[in-house]
């Protein structure tokens, strides 16, 4: 099983401690990250898409550590790593995320929503694409090109959820 699953997610249960860094160990700990995510995105690039796993996973361990916030852009782009990859639970995960963090990132609510949708057909799953979907088309930094590719994905995705609710016997 993937060790990514075994492990815990420390910011989904412990409560957030107080940065007792200085500005300029911030400042610093920023630089770093901006160079790990130029290598991630170099990897991304390049399609060696577990190196950009490994660095995007870098930058979110720096932050943990130093008690800094997540960054929605470095999920985002993890998540579209593990999409590339095909790990979808993963992928939905950092989406997830990424979408918690900044509710108008809608690369965050696209990937969370393609994810669910790779992953084995439930109703469920149904519901929290279409709703991905629909965050997505609400997000105003959706570039007008990608409108219609989202809404094909959420006619989909409802598509999806009427068959679900019509194989479904009634009690």
């Amino acid at each position: 099983m993937s060790e990514y699953l075994d492990k815990a997610d420390s910011s989904d249960e412990e409560t957030p401690v107080e940065c007792t860094l200085d500005e300029n160990q911030i400042a610093e700990i920023k630089t770093q990250c901006a160079t790990i995510k130029a290598e991630g995105n170099t990897c991304f690039g390049s399609k060696d898409y577990e190196g950009a796993v490994e660095k995007y996973g870098q930058i979110i361990k720096l932050l943990k550590e130093n008690k800094l916030p997540l960054d929605d852009v470095i999920l985002a782009n993890r998540s579209a790593a593990y999409l590339a990859l095909k790990r979808y639970v993963p992928a939905s995960h950092d989406a997830f995320q990424a979408a918690r963090i900044n509710n108008d990132n809608w690369k965050a609510h696209w990937r969370y929503g393609i994810s669910i949708m790779f992953m084995t057909q439930k109703k469920f799953r149904s519901k929290q694409a279409i709703q991905a979907f629909e965050n997505c088309l609400k997000c105003s930094t959706l570039p007008e090109n990608k409108r219609e590719e989202i809404t094909a994905e959420l006619n989909k995705a409802k598509r999806r959820l009427e068959k679900q609710d019509a194989e479904t016997p009634m009690p």
